[in-house]
């Protein structure tokens, strides 16, 4: 998947800010509900960011974005991208 993983660091640059932070909450693991807290939006708008993430760096689910992202924090290859 090393293959994948720079493809995606390069499509990582597309997201929007709010994207950006949902994928830092996908990282450590947090629910729609608990994003859409973080985020002070609406948990049917958390969850349509989630998809969209999802959708832009072709993950199949919310648990491998999570794994490349807390993956690629403890890299330091995103800039910006540290867990708060």
């Amino acid at each position: 998947t090393f293959g994948l993983d720079e493809l995606r660091l390069n499509l990582v640059q597309r997201l929007s800010e709010s994207e950006m932070q949902v994928l830092r909450e996908l990282a450590v693991g947090q629910r729609n509900r608990d994003i859409a807290r973080a985020m002070d939006v609406s948990e049917a708008q958390a969850k349509s960011l989630v998809r969209s993430v999802l959708g832009k760096l072709h993950f199949r689910n919310r648990t491998e974005a999570g794994v490349f992202m807390a993956r690629q924090q403890w890299r330091d290859t995103i800039p910006g991208a540290e867990i708060h």
